[in-house]
């Protein structure tokens, strides 16, 4: 469908994913008409780094680049997206996952990546871009009516120990969620982990929201959203 935007051309950008202490050093080239800037959501940076516009830097013009390099002190779940006319960027696309790991992580099978979204669609099917519409600012938002849940990974097997983390990557839906087929705890929000793991059900993820688990599968695991009709599953 035409109209998205995406870091490196897909949707959601590339994972990008490092330890705790290591440098992050990515280069934004910016092919679109518009200004960008990158936000790193969650991640202690320099303020010059953080790429909130006229505040932190200057928003990089079409066809120009900006370098950003910083260490990463704290280990979590963190995601980076547009900070530049963000409203429309991020709902057209232009966002991705970053994971910085522990020192010494978990021990698990997989760490897998959930990265939940909702796009608007016209009736022909295409991305509806128009991201003025008053209604969206003066009721729930911009809600969209096509929902996805973006995986890292495609498929898990029974037994197989399993570290999920959940973003909300929307720009305006609250996400209310349940996880069928693993059998595990709540061990961090927002990158920050808990001094004791909570119970898994049920899940509310807010826009820009992280929550990190960790369980053995059951059987299949399923995203279930509920009130919305959609489900997603981890396959063996």
């Amino acid at each position: 469908m035409s109209g998205f935007l995406g870091f490196n051309g897909s949707v959601p950008g590339p994972e990008l994913r490092y330890r705790q202490g290591d440098q992050l050093d990515v280069r934004l080239e910016n092919g679109m008409e518009d200004g960008a800037l990158v936000h790193w959501h969650g991640v202690r940076v320099p303020n010059q780094m953080d790429g909130v516009s006229i505040l932190s830097q200057e928003v990089v013009p079409p066809g120009g680049h900006y370098d950003y390099k910083f260490a990463l002190p704290d280990a979590g779940t963190f995601w980076y997206h547009s900070h530049y006319m963000s409203y429309e960027q991020v709902g057209r696309g232009l966002f991705g996952p970053l994971v910085v790991e522990e020192h010494n992580p978990p021990v698990v099978d997989h760490d897998i990546i959930a990265m939940l979204a909702d796009f608007r669609t016209s009736t022909d099917g295409m991305l509806d871009t128009d991201f003025s519409t008053l209604d969206d600012f003066v009721r729930e938002g911009r809600l969209g009516n096509m929902i996805r849940v973006f995986l890292s990974r495609k498929s898990v097997q029974k037994g197989d120990r399993v570290r999920l983390r959940l973003l909300n990557a929307a720009i305006d839906r609250v996400f209310h969620l349940d996880l069928d087929g693993i059998a595990g705890a709540v061990v961090a929000i927002d990158g920050m982990p808990l001094a004791s793991p909570t119970q898994l059900q049920p899940l509310t993820l807010a826009p820009a929201q992280r929550i990190d688990i960790i369980g053995t599968a059951e059987t299949e695991i399923s995203f279930n959203l509920r009130n919305e009709g959609t489900q997603t599953s981890l396959g063996e």
